[in-house]
């Protein structure tokens, strides 16, 4: 939270290209190009923090901040540093040309209007951090930091106790905005499984599973985790525009955009079905007031949706995979028996896939090109020292994110640090939790096989695997062990398998009538 919002000078700084230059930085403000830099490219979830801090200073502008500002005015500066525990340590000001970006005075009256303090408690906020790491982390660094860390914080910033200081409604806007924007994907992902005409009751479980669920805990109470949250809305808008575009590919209509849903009607060129049933009975809610939109402009939109998310979050690309998968499923279904499956579902592909791969290309190769390196403590799998182990160890930590799903019983916000032994040996126990989550997901995948009805668990099943896809360390190693923080979207997958199985449970099991579905 300090290093993402008060560490960042695309959030605070006051720069006449700041604009500009928000695009070319890191999630923590360090220019892409260097070596340094975490490669973590998320502009729009920048911008909205800047946004956030624009509006506290706004509405805290007046007598209090006037003389909170005298008073930091006052005092000796403190310097950002690029230490990841505490970025806030008080210490000397060096002139050094070499490293004049690699830190950011906070107390530096240019970075800031005159009424404008800073906006958090510094306080408060390095204090918790301090005590929620083990001691053991602590008699790592040198004894000069834990010394001057809390003594520094304490001197260079007024006391958190005073009800006046702009910090109290900046945090609290801050975790409110996480809070609404929730709700918000909670809502995006209803409409998009009622888009695609999955029935009511199963869509009541999967939102109420969806927004309740423990796991979400780190990406909505965490102020870092917007980037999860503005990344899965977009994710939801996108995925609904793809699935009006898949609609209109397969059966060959023009869709209708309304107030509140879509409806879709023939064209002048009719699709001549085979016997095979429609799988488009898949997708079914309809509406009346509505404006007619060809089905390539549905593509075009929800490509621009990816690409918003992909700013946000590298997650938000995914969408198009998802929607490539259950575009692919719906194509082998309907594609008469005469026609080549392979050239039918490469034709229908090729748009949507060549959008993706594009948009890929674009934020490995152009906009990131350097590969972040980390330590042994952020992953020991990808610093094994053999391929059984890492192999074995990777797969250890895709059953704890099962888990997490399934069991959420232990929570973290760090599972670094040896929290998660590796595996080594194929005996290990822990193998046992690897296997069953991959049988269980080919169980899933065998069940879906030439099951028109069933298209709706290939997209809980690409929902949940898809946007997983990039936190696997398949495509490259990541930062971390476990992060329950990229769970956010996979739980869409999770919550509508649970919604499913439950209905599925209801209808075999002895019981009472079924009240109707409630209504959209």
């Amino acid at each position: 939270m300090i290093r993402a919002v008060l560490g960042n000078v695309d959030v605070v700084g006051w720069r006449a290209w700041w604009w500009w230059e928000v695009w070319h930085h890191d999630y923590w403000g360090t220019p892409l190009t260097r070596r340094a830099s975490h490669g973590s490219w998320r502009p729009i979830t920048t911008l909205s923090f800047r946004l956030n801090v624009a509006l506290a200073r706004v509405i805290n502008v007046g007598p209090d901040a006037t003389h909170y500002n005298h008073h930091h005015q006052e005092e000796e500066r403190v310097v950002v540093t690029g230490d990841p525990l505490y970025p806030h340590v008080s210490q000397p000001l060096h002139h050094d040309q070499g490293n004049e970006e690699e830190s950011v005075v906070v107390g530096d009256d240019s970075l800031y209007p005159p009424t404008s303090p800073p906006l958090l408690d510094i306080e408060t906020n390095t204090h918790s951090l301090h005590s929620s790491y083990p001691s053991s982390l602590h008699s790592s660094y040198p004894s000069s930091l834990h010394s001057s860390h809390p003594s520094s914080l304490q001197s260079s910033y007024p006391s958190s106790s005073s009800s006046t200081t702009p910090s109290s409604f900046s945090a609290f806007s801050f975790h409110a905005v996480n809070v609404i924007l929730h709700a918000l994907v909670t809502a995006g992902y209803v409409g998009v499984l009622r888009g695609v005409g999955v029935g009511g009751w199963v869509c009541l479980g999967a939102g109420v599973l969806f927004a309740a669920h423990p796991v979400h805990v780190e990406a909505v109470a965490g102020v870092v985790g917007r980037a999860e949250l503005l990344a899965a809305l977009a994710f939801c808008l996108a995925l609904c525009a793809y699935t009006r575009y898949l609609r209109g590919r397969v059966c060959r209509r023009w869709q209708h955009c309304g107030h509140g849903g879509f409806e879709w009607k023939d064209n002048y060129h009719h699709y001549h079905a085979s016997p095979t049933p429609t799988p488009f009975l898949f997708f079914g809610s309809q509406s009346s007031w509505a404006w007619r939109l060809p089905r390539w402009a549905w593509l075009v939109v929800s490509v621009g949706g990816a690409g918003v998310g992909m700013a946000c979050k590298e997650q938000g690309v995914t969408t198009l995979g998802v929607g490539l998968v259950v575009h692919a499923a719906a194509t082998l279904v309907s594609t008469p028996t005469h026609k080549s499956v392979l050239v039918t579902v490469a034709r229908e592909l090729l748009p949507g896939g060549v959008a993706a791969a594009l948009l890929v290309w674009l934020r490995v190769r152009v906009i990131s090109p350097q590969t972040p390196s980390f330590t042994p403590a952020d992953n020991p799998a990808a610093h094994a020292p053999n391929l059984t182990t890492r192999a074995l160890s990777i797969g250890r930590y895709w059953s704890l994110h099962a888990r997490l799903l399934v069991w959420p019983a232990t929570l973290s916000f760090d599972w670094s640090q040896g929290a998660v032994p590796l595996v080594s040996r194929l005996t290990d126990p822990a193998n046992l939790e690897t296997a069953a989550l991959l049988v269980s997901l080919a169980t899933l995948a065998g069940v879906c096989e030439g099951q028109c009805l069933h298209l709706v668990v290939v997209l809980a099943l690409a929902l949940l695997v898809i946007p997983f896809l990039p936190s696997s360390n398949l495509p490259a190693y990541v930062g971390f062990v476990v992060a329950e923080r990229v769970l956010y979207i996979p739980s869409m997958g999770f919550c509508l398998l649970v919604a499913l199985g439950s209905q599925a449970l209801w209808r075999v099991l002895p019981h009472t009538p079924t009240p109707p579905s409630p209504s959209p």
